[in-house]
């Protein structure tokens, strides 16, 4: 659900998505927490769609924010992480991202809302997928989504950055030993690829 829509238009789209019964709905952007309407969009949203999930860089969660989150009954809230500490930070353009994001998981898990992190692999920060899939095991977090590099918007100037064949399938392999200890009675962790 795209962050560019106007408020009117943001409706609307909700309205026909209800009609056409979309079982499920991301609110997403840019950054969806900038949307001054953001919560009366989702509590709409709520109403229509049986799952009904929050994208975000979790930099803006935390006190009345994350109180709203779960209040709305968000079934899940995946904040992007594109590493540890300052890569974290220089990939979204502000000082202490990873910090806030970290924040972010802590106050929406206190509040019972299912949280993921959400990850890019490039070359760039290939070498952070181990340290965050420990940081879900520290944290509770019941989700791990890694993304490949989508050539579109940011993603097209970044093409550059896509990880190579060998570091992806290394990723790859790392999430499937990962999923494998999770099935096999260690810690649980739900994983999704895509792109």
């Amino acid at each position: 659900f795209p962050g560019e829509l106007s408020h009117e238009q943001a409706m609307e789209t909700l309205e026909d998505l209800g009609q056409f019964r979309v079982p499920a709905l991301i609110l997403s952007g840019g950054e969806p927490l900038d949307r001054k309407d953001i919560f009366e969009v989702a509590e709409r949203a709520r109403k229509l769609v049986r799952v009904l999930a929050l994208s975000t860089n979790g930099t803006k969660i935390h006190g009345e924010t994350a109180d709203r989150v779960a209040e709305i009954s968000f079934n899940y809230g995946g904040i992007w992480m594109e590493g540890i500490g300052e890569t974290n930070g220089w990939f979204r353009g502000v000082d202490g991202a990873f910090d806030a994001a970290v924040r972010g998981v802590r106050e929406l898990k206190k509040r019972g809302v299912k949280v993921g992190l959400r990850f890019c692999l490039t070359e760039g920060t290939q070498h952070h997928l181990p340290d965050l899939l420990k940081l879900c095991d520290d944290e509770g977090v019941d989700k791990f989504y890694l993304s490949h590099l989508v050539y579109a918007g940011r993603g097209d100037k970044n093409r550059g950055e896509d990880a190579e064949h060998l570091r992806t399938r290394r990723g790859m392999d790392l999430l499937i030993e990962r999923a494998w200890d999770a099935v096999s009675g260690g810690r649980y962790l739900d994983i999704v690829t895509g792109n």
